[in-house]
């Protein structure tokens, strides 16, 4: 004897309610499981700064599409220590940053976050019989990264571009500040390792002309290079000191980009507001 099965339309409101919990489940097991290592992620950074993106990364992209923000903030953090990465025909951007600098390279991760596919990372390194921690991420290979190459790059040298007047603005400086700079008793230090005296000279000329700063240019001798890159000239290495008597300009001019981790780096050093 045959049992009549229970048709659909038939079926009790529970047992709807059911099937339909059942269903929303399965759909959103995929979201469930990325949230799930977004916050393993954040847990071991320590930090719950890096919002989930969902987006997926695109495809193709063309330099009118990058915002015009992250283009200037380009500029100044590859006059720091930002790595462009030339891979065959297209370029990526490599962010690194010692360990203690974690929150600035997770604030940068949100401003590129849709131009990668991999997270900030933890790295050791043995130096001198000590391990030293940095944080880092890279941004997937794109054609229109191919216009900074091509500007701060020649035959794989670091160079400065004879355009950098028209390239910087304040937002730029900012970043170059934070990614590579120093405050001082009396004035801001500029980190520029890498590059000649001639390109040190134009990058004096360009914060002379576009922000009326008045600046000098510091020599100093190392014996090792720092990081990826040899400095230009031996082991000579340039400073630019943003004197005394255009700091509160520099700092005015830079303090609406400067993340709370940087904040110290608007106090000068040995002053009363730096304690």
């Amino acid at each position: 004897m045959r049992t009549p099965g229970i048709k659909l339309h038939k079926l009790a409101l529970f047992g709807w309610a059911v099937v339909i919990t059942a269903v929303l489940l399965l759909l959103s097991l995929p979201v469930l499981a990325g949230e799930l290592i977004y916050l393993l992620i954040s847990h071991v950074l320590n930090s719950s700064l890096i919002p989930l993106s969902l987006n997926k990364q695109p495809k193709n992209l063309t330099l009118e599409e990058i915002p015009s923000d992250l283009k200037e903030i380009i500029i100044g953090l590859v006059l720091g220590d930002l790595y462009i990465r030339k891979r065959a025909k297209n370029t990526s951007l490599h962010f690194k940053q010692s360990i203690k600098h974690q929150d600035y390279i997770l604030h940068l991760y949100t401003l590129f976050q849709e131009f990668c596919k991999m997270t900030p990372k933890i790295k050791d390194a043995q130096l001198q019989n000590k391990t030293h921690q940095s944080i880092f991420f890279d941004t997937l290979t794109y054609e229109a990264f191919n216009y900074f190459y091509d500007l701060f790059y020649k035959e794989g040298r670091k160079i400065v571009p004879q355009n950098i007047i028209e390239l910087i603005t304040a937002r730029s400086l900012a970043y170059w500040a934070m990614d590579d700079g120093t405050a001082d008793r009396s004035g801001f230090v500029l980190h520029v390792n890498y590059f000649t005296l001639p390109e040190v000279e134009l990058l004096v000329k360009a914060l002379k002309t576009k922000f009326d700063l008045n600046c000098s240019i510091h020599t100093r001798m190392s014996s090792k290079s720092k990081g990826r890159f040899i400095p230009a000239e031996g082991n000579k290495q340039y400073m630019i000191y943003i004197k005394k008597d255009s700091w509160e300009k520099f700092k005015n001019l830079v303090s609406p980009y400067i993340i709370p981790h940087f904040e110290y780096k608007l106090k000068l050093r040995g002053s009363y507001e730096a304690k």
